[in-house]
């Protein structure tokens, strides 16, 4: 469990932070990020983009991301300190199946901003510990909402961690076994 102060990072506390992490590939949908970031900023002029990964991507982004703060590979250590400093996650992939990186970021309470499809949806709860939208815009528009409602942040901060939880070895091994024994009682042709 990180726990990590802006002042570590350079930050100030107003800054609101956008996390990305992840390879930069366009089919990983990072492209998305200029509108999200160029969406974000406007409504709140003191954000701040961070990309951690590396890719094909990373020249043209570099390019169109001016402001941005690329970090390129870092340590767990390290990204666990963005996860717990920053105020979104964005997901911005229409083609994860699952996104182990939105449990990573929810573990040390960091919300997840990402596209409704399948694998986010099933682990992003609207407004409740994350959000979901169509396309950049709305996806951007979801986070100004949700920065304009400081107490709807901070609980999303809070479900987040609760949602992790969801996810526990022991929390899955147990609905198995549950499963696995309703199956049992009810179809001895399983076996």
């Amino acid at each position: 469990n990180i726990n990590c102060q802006r002042s570590e990072l350079s930050l100030d506390d107003d800054v609101r932070i956008l996390l990305y992490t992840g390879r930069l590939s366009a089919e990983k949908g990072v492209f998305d990020l200029v509108k999200i970031d160029e969406k974000v900023r406007e409504a709140y002029p003191n954000t701040l983009l961070v990309i951690v990964g590396v890719g094909t991507a990373e020249t043209e982004l570099l390019k169109q991301l001016p402001n941005a703060k690329f970090l390129g590979w870092v340590t767990h250590e390290v990204l666990n300190k963005w996860y717990t400093v920053s105020d979104f996650l964005i997901l911005p992939s229409k083609f994860d199946t699952f996104g182990c990186v939105i449990l990573e970021a929810m573990r040390c309470g960091l919300p997840v901003a990402g596209y409704s499809v399948k694998g986010p949806k099933d682990i992003i709860q609207q407004k409740v510990n994350g959000v979901l939208a169509d396309d950049a815009e709305s996806l951007a528009e979801n986070i100004i909402q949700v920065f304009n409602e400081p107490s709807l942040h901070q609980s999303l901060k809070q479900n987040a961690k609760l949602r992790n939880d969801d996810y526990s070895p022991e929390k899955i091994m147990k609905n198995c076994l549950r499963i696995l024994s309703c199956q049992w009682n009810h179809d001895e042709r399983f076996w």
